[in-house]
C-alpha cells in the first residue's frame, strides 16, 4: 500500500492519522463503474485492518454487479468538524475537516474464515465488542467485500491552535 501526499502538502495526513480517521468514521463511500460504464457511488459501513477495507452487503445488487464488471474502486471517508463564516468578510466561509481517499481492487470474500474475521472487525467497530458466535444464517446471507488498497492519502484542515 502506497501512502501518497495530498495535493495540498501542508494539509496532508500521515498513515497514523489516516488509520485513526478510518477507525472512527461511521460511513465510507465506495466508487465503482457500472457495467454500462457510468459512475456509481454508494455509502457503506466499513472496517479497516491496516491495508484492507472490508464492508458487507446483500448477496446481490448494483455495487456487486459493478465490482464484478470492474474490480477497480475508489473509497472515501471524511469527518466534518466545523463550518465557519466571517461576519466581517462577506462570503468568507469554509470548513474544518479530515478526509481519506483510497484506490484499490475489490473482491468478494469467499473464504469462510476470512469472511468471519471481516464480519467480526465490523462488529467490533460498530458495537464496540465481540461476543458469542456469529450465527451461521447471517454469515450465509451476507456478502463481504474486501478492498486491497493500492494507494491512500489523507487531507485535513484544522483550526489554528493559537
Amino acid at each position: 500500500m502506497k501512502v501518497t501526499k495530498s495535493d495540498r502538502k501542508s494539509r496532508g495526513m500521515d498513515l497514523d492519522a489516516i488509520t485513526e480517521l478510518l477507525n472512527k468514521a461511521p460511513v465510507g463511500r465506495v466508487a465503482t463503474v457500472s457495467p454500462d460504464s457510468t459512475p456509481y457511488i454508494v455509502p457503506v459501513n466499513f472496517a479497516f485492518d491496516g491495508d484492507r477495507i472490508y464492508f458487507h452487503c446483500a448477496l446481490e445488487g448494483m455495487k456487486l454487479d459493478c465490482i464484478r464488471a470492474n474490480p477497480k474502486v475508489g473509497f472515501e471517508a471524511d469527518e466534518l468538524l466545523e463550518v465557519y463564516a466571517s461576519a466581517d468578510r462577506p462570503c468568507f466561509c469554509g470548513s474544518y475537516y479530515r478526509s481519506v481517499i483510497a484506490r484499490g481492487k475489490a473482491a468478494i470474500v469467499t473464504d469462510r474464515e476470512k469472511k468471519l474475521q471481516a464480519l467480526w472487525l465490523l462488529v467490533e467497530k460498530y458495537a464496540g465488542k465481540c461476543y458469542g458466535e456469529m450465527p451461521a444464517d447471517i454469515v450465509e446471507r451476507t456478502c463481504v467485500v474486501e478492498i486491497v488498497i493500492d494507494e491512500i492519502s489523507g487531507k485535513t484542515h484544522l483550526p489554528d491552535k493559537n
